[in-house]
């Protein structure tokens, strides 16, 4: 799986974790690797939710734990097939993608409406800042190709 979808992969999966400070190495890695199937906690965090909303935002992921973990599987088994030269292995990349994707937006919306406006503006700005990053990316990698 290239670098591009283990991104979109991971703003899909966000909604699962919530990394709390790294120290050292060992730990960086670990989020990393989070990040990549999770990391709604980069989202959430410096929000300042309040104690009833950090709350009602762990309820919602619980609650949808059962299709985080159906998503997740099905990215690993697409990822798999895919190193492993399955002739579909490109349709169920795509097909996984999307579907993280979609959980992604959706957690999202049930979680927008348990944020103020102020907050709903900065989760707006950094999902904003990551586009940006990831066409930055794009476009260099595109430049040395071109």
């Amino acid at each position: 799986m290239n670098r591009k979808n283990f991104l979109i992969a991971g703003m899909a999966m966000m909604l699962m974790l919530a990394s709390a400070g790294i120290a050292g190495a060992q730990q960086a890695k670990a989020a990393r690797a989070r990040g990549r199937m999770a990391g709604i906690g980069q989202f959430v965090r410096g929000l300042n939710l309040t104690a009833d909303q950090k709350t009602q935002v762990k309820d919602i992921i619980a609650k949808n734990r059962p299709q985080i973990t159906q998503t997740r599987i099905q990215m690993l088994q697409a990822r798999l097939d895919l190193l492993k030269g399955s002739p579909n292995a490109a349709s169920e990349l795509a097909s996984a993608t999307a579907a993280a994707a979609n959980l992604k937006t959706s957690i999202l919306g049930q979680i927008k409406p348990v944020l103020t406006s102020d907050q709903a503006a900065q989760l707006q700005q950094k999902q904003q800042r990551l586009e940006q990053r990831l066409q930055q990316r794009l476009d260099r990698l595109n430049k040395k190709t071109g």
